[in-house]
């Protein structure tokens, strides 16, 4: 059978959008050029887990908990492996290019690279050995170093290790049985009422209605198009989305609009996506796609890349931010299309 007709396009969109939107949002921290940014390129990881959970609650379903987790024992064992290296490459480079006092302030946005541009002066081993001692991404702190987004990866994992158990739910859950759990889910991790909070403490995850709620977008019809959830998505994504980025009220300063609209919208640009974003496949969003997760992890390497070699210049801050971007993603796809070319090298990146 063609492999088209099984694989669901329109996640290689997603993917590739959603990898768009998480190096545009490091690259604006590393040069930041203008906040209205946020709400468009801050929807990357959302979008990410709504793919994760679309396509591996389905799979589980299929399968005993025993059984899920040895099929996918190898891809978290790579999890496991990838922080350490990931973190340890990344802000060892991070240290050689730029030391490690301002790489961190850098990293936390307390000062911007344009005041901090200079190579460090330790070689290329002492960074190597102290990030392997103080920034392995496992301990100490992994919240203190510099450029942790291995984050995600702790974040996967976890999802995984729940997954088998959230499966028995939905296998035998009907559609109004998925949809109050999704609300009871939904009210747990995104609600601020003290008492309720504590009531659904286990279900206690911001991103938990994203990895669930992409089950109930790609592999139900709780959200197909034509019914009222879907209706209510894409006119209430759509108020969020005018309302949040026109500004016509100052809409940023008001928290609720703002979490409403990262909680809507990535749920509407997925459900987009699914209806219309298969005219958009193409071999290069193919292979975007395929290297969105090695672009992910190794991206960050270019941008400290470009921090330290990017000339210091009175340049446009667009165009910096439009270098610093492009090399970013350019050079971790370049080097995940290598990485993957041969088997030794291929879990690093995918």
């Amino acid at each position: 059978m063609d492999n088209r007709s099984q694989r669901k396009l329109y996640l290689d969109v997603a993917r590739v959008v959603a990898i768009i939107c998480v190096v545009a949002l490091h690259a604006n921290q590393r040069v930041p050029v203008d906040t209205c940014l946020s709400p468009i390129i801050g929807q990357g990881v959302p979008l990410f887990l709504l793919i994760s959970g679309g396509l591996v609650i389905a799979k589980a379903e299929e399968m005993s908990i025993f059984h899920f987790y040895g099929k996918y024992c190898k891809r978290l064992i790579q999890f496991f492996l990838l922080i350490p290296i990931c973190s340890i490459m990344t802000n060892g480079l991070a240290w050689f290019c730029m030391g490690p006092e301002v790489s961190l302030q850098v990293a936390n946005n307390t000062q911007s690279l344009p005041e901090l541009m200079h190579v460090g002066q330790s070689s290329i081993t002492e960074v190597m050995l102290k990030a392997l001692k103080e920034a392995n991404g496992i301990f100490p702190d992994v919240s203190n170093i510099s450029n942790s987004h291995t984050w995600y990866l702790y974040l996967i994992i976890g999802f995984y290790l729940l997954t088998p158990f959230l499966s028995k739910t939905t296998k035998v859950a009907s559609t109004k049985e998925l949809i109050i759990l999704f609300l009871l889910i939904l009210v747990a991790s995104r609600g601020h009422i003290p008492f309720v909070k504590k009531l659904a403490s286990p279900l206690d995850e911001p991103y938990l209605p994203f990895f669930f709620g992409g089950y109930l977008l790609v592999s139900t019809d709780v959200f197909r198009k034509g019914t009222m959830f879907y209706r209510c998505l894409m006119w209430g994504g759509g108020v969020l989305v005018a309302v949040v980025l026109l500004q016509p009220i100052h809409a940023c300063e008001i928290a609720l609009l703002t979490k409403l609209y990262a909680l809507v919208f990535p749920f509407a640009f997925l459900a987009v996506i699914r209806d219309y974003g298969s005219v958009l496949y193409s071999k290069l969003i193919r292979s975007l796609s395929d290297c969105s997760f090695g672009i992910y992890l190794w991206h960050f390497a270019f941008l400290w890349l470009m921090s330290a070699f990017c000339p210091m210049s009175t340049c446009n801050m667009w165009l910096r931010f439009g270098v610093f971007f492009t090399a970013s993603l350019g050079g971790s796809w370049l080097l995940s299309m290598i990485l993957r070319k041969f088997s030794c090298t291929r879990w690093l990146v995918s």
